[in-house]
């Protein structure tokens, strides 16, 4: 009978120290891992593989070793400043207008007949008046005549627009453009009938075609008029 009653209570402690085993201990550590896991563990088991790999920290740049050729180094370290963009610095390129080869330095930006009669043409087909001016190279008052003329915006801007305009060094055969002698400098003003505005004069008595430097307002003035003459007279 001792014997049995040892064997039943040797059971009895083996199943209730199982009990105590499965029904105690094993909840604790289910709730302890998913305590665990709501605190935001960074077990292997809860986080993604991607996620995982990255380290908390940056790791550092690596040295460029020395003697490393320029390849290795672009690959390893950018440089850090860019290029120039493409015509940074490259200065624009202009063209400097090229003299006109019958302007003789009365106005490059004029457009120049080449010949008495073409200029004559010229003026009809325009509807233009003939601006005919006479010198010479070395005429001293030629030459200062023509420093101020081409200097003068305005007559320029009236020549270029509305005028014939024809520059000569030597006499044509034509009468008409000497109706009081040949001298130069000597200005001429054809309306577009071809006939010449003789009634068109400079300042001097003697000579009244002739201009002088100090005359330029006088021929701006003039071909003022000599436009308003032909609107008048169309």
């Amino acid at each position: 009978m001792k014997a049995i009653a040892k064997a039943l209570i040797f059971c009895l402690v083996c199943v209730g120290t199982y009990y105590i085993t499965v029904v105690f201990l094993a909840p604790k550590e289910t709730l302890s891992l998913d305590k665990t896991s709501k605190r935001g563990s960074r077990s292997p088991n809860n986080i993604p593989q991607a996620q995982a790999d990255i380290p908390e920290k940056p790791g550092k740049v690596p040295e460029i070793p020395k003697g490393a050729d320029e390849a290795v180094q672009d690959i390893l370290q950018p440089a850090a400043k860019t290029s120039p963009l493409p015509n940074e610095h490259v200065q624009p390129v202009t063209e400097t207008p090229q003299p006109h080869p019958l302007a003789r330095g009365w106005g490059d930006e004029i457009d120049w007949s080449e010949t008495y009669e073409g200029a004559l043409l010229k003026s009809r087909s325009s509807q233009k008046p003939l601006m005919v001016i006479h010198h010479l190279e070395d005429c001293p008052v030629s030459k200062a005549l023509k420093t101020v003329f081409s200097a003068n915006k305005e007559i320029q801007r009236m020549a270029k627009e509305n005028f014939v305009m024809f520059n000569l060094l030597h006499e044509t055969e034509d009468p008409n453009l000497a109706p009081d002698g040949y001298y130069v400098p000597r200005i001429i003003f054809i309306d577009p009938s071809l006939t010449v505005r003789t009634e068109i004069t400079g300042k001097s008595k003697k000579y009244k075609y002739a201009y002088s430097p100090e005359d330029i307002q006088t021929l701006y003035d003039n071909m003022k008029r000599v436009r308003l003459l032909l609107n008048t007279e169309l």
